[in-house]
């Protein structure tokens, strides 16, 4: 801008645009980086969550000799196939005595007992996760020159602030 032939009113509007943006980079980085790292551990813990839950899914439907995988399960809508074993399982519970009867009731219950442990972690990682992306929130809304580089500021840093309200509100729904 210095050796450029813009009068010198030119000059400062220009200069005043890049001032916002460098302002921006310069005091936005860390908490932006702060939230790609954060959201990466959330993402992770998103992944062990799923790998629980397929987990649960196997070890709570092998006692009634249901097969299939979740994924497949969800997949061909096979909800009513494990109603169905289910029925025939506790039916066959009922008919069977003794020891066996003994067996069939704990491996009923051992997956129950490990779907509410689920239940628990499951709703601590919702409130865990809707807590980071609160804070996430409050870390967007520190930018100090916000208002005065309204207009210049990065349609990126805009639409993630959107983001991240409609992540807490799907945290709330969860």
């Amino acid at each position: 801008m210095i050796g450029s032939a813009l009068s010198k009113d030119n000059k400062e509007k220009e200069l005043a645009k890049a001032e916002c943006i460098i302002d921006f980079t310069l005091r936005m980085q860390n908490d932006l980086n702060t939230i790609y790292f954060e959201t990466s551990f959330l993402q992770k813990s998103n992944d062990r969550m799923k790998l629980d839950i397929e987990l649960l899914f196997k070890d709570y439907t092998k006692p009634i000799g249901y097969e299939s995988t979740l994924a497949q399960c969800r997949s061909n809508d096979d909800w009513e196939t494990i109603v169905q074993k289910m029925e025939d399982y506790l039916t066959k519970i009922k008919i069977t005595v003794g020891l066996q009867q003994h067996k069939m009731q704990i491996n009923l219950e051992f997956p129950i007992d490990r779907l509410l442990q689920f239940i628990g972690q499951y709703n601590s990682f919702i409130d865990q996760g809707g807590k980071f992306y609160e804070k996430f929130k409050i870390i967007l809304n520190s930018y100090q020159n916000q208002k005065q580089c309204e207009s210049k500021l990065p349609i990126e840093y805009k639409k993630l602030k959107a983001d991240i309200d409609i992540a807490i509100d799907k945290f709330n729904v969860a």
